[in-house]
Order: C-alpha cells, then sequence, then structure tokens
C-alpha cells in the first residue's frame, strides 16, 4: 500500500501545519479547520514549507483558513521567482 492513499480520515489542518511551520521556525496563522484528508497532506505541507525555508529570502508564513466547505493551506515567502 502506498502511504496511506486508502486510509482518509478527519484531520485538523491547522494542526498538523502549526507543527510543521514550528519546526521550520516560520510563522504561522490559522483558524481552526478540519479537513477529510490521509497521511499524505502532512509529507505535502512538509515538502511546501521546506522549499519555502530553502530558496526564501525573508519572510516565510504559512496561512491556514476555511472557504465555504473546504480548507486553504497557503504558505508565502518572498523568495526569487521561478524563472520560465
Amino acid at each position: 500500500m502506498e502511504l496511506g492513499i486508502d486510509e482518509t480520515r478527519p484531520l485538523r489542518l491547522d494542526g498538523t501545519t502549526k507543527k510543521i511551520a514550528e519546526s521550520f521556525g516560520v510563522a504561522f496563522e490559522g483558524e481552526k479547520v478540519k479537513v477529510i484528508a490521509n497521511d499524505s497532506l502532512k509529507v505535502i505541507a512538509e515538502n511546501l514549507v521546506e522549499n519555502a525555508v530553502k530558496y526564501r529570502k525573508k519572510d516565510v508564513r504559512v496561512e491556514v483558513r476555511k472557504e465555504g466547505k473546504f480548507g486553504v493551506l497557503k504558505v508565502s515567502d518572498r523568495g526569487s521567482r521561478v524563472q520560465e
């Protein structure tokens, strides 16, 4: 079986991403957001934050909010942009 692909369950998006943000020493802002997801959510969030930290110039932020019935995870930084 792959990394929890079939094992969805209710997860606190804010709790998961806050722990990740803290482990990388970056700012977190969020509200309580429950989502139905699998363990891939944590891997995806870690990769987003890790890349932002790795290529940042400053100000990495992790944000979690509700938009209607969806949870939104936003990782932002002021790093260099990807060249086309």
